[in-house]
């Protein structure tokens, strides 16, 4: 966790990028290794269809030559889809404060919300089982932003939102309880 500020009259949590750059290299190293893997199977594919040309008659062996080509190749897509989506969360991590809890009430990306405003504080899941702290106004739309892109744990988040709203609001983490 990074540097959570707090004070008197307000709980600021800042952006933190480690979760999002370390799911990003996890990512790309998973998609390189499963390029290196294909290139690596169309060689031996290639050297054994050259050496082995006689006997391979019929249907079965060229299916399971391009069935396991179909699976390589596959899988370099799969880890290329995971790559760009972490790519895109980590442009999703802003800098600086990405939430404010205070006695003025919330603010969440941008939208500052009085205590009277807010409806619910919450988490949900999002794709792939990521929380996500949520801020839902008395009209308008639901406000939510990952919470691995925040360096404050979601019970100081709980406790903030319990002590500045004077007990009247507290973030539901029915989606991060396990």
């Amino acid at each position: 966790m990074g540097l959570m500020y707090s004070g008197p009259d307000y709980l600021i949590a800042d952006f933190d990028p480690a979760a999002a750059n370390g799911r990003l290299k996890q990512r790309k190293r998973a998609f390189i290794a499963s390029i290196i893997s294909l290139v690596l199977s169309l060689i031996i594919l290639g050297v054994i269809v050259y050496f082995r040309r006689e006997q391979m008659e019929g249907v079965l062996p060229w299916a399971l030559l391009g069935g396991v080509t179909a699976i390589s190749v596959l899988r370099v897509v799969y880890r290329l889809i995971g790559w760009r989506r972490a790519l895109a969360d980590r442009r999703r991590v802003g800098q600086g404060p990405a939430l404010v809890i205070g006695r003025f009430g919330v603010e969440l990306e941008g939208q500052r919300l009085d205590w009277s405003q807010v409806r619910k504080i919450g988490t949900r899941t999002r794709r792939f089982n990521t929380p996500e702290i949520t801020v839902e106004p008395a009209n308008g739309a639901t406000v939510g932003l990952p919470l691995d892109h925040l360096d404050a744990l979601p019970a100081a988040l709980d406790s903030a939102a319990r002590i500045y709203s004077g007990g009247f609001h507290g973030v539901d983490l029915a989606a991060v309880d396990d």
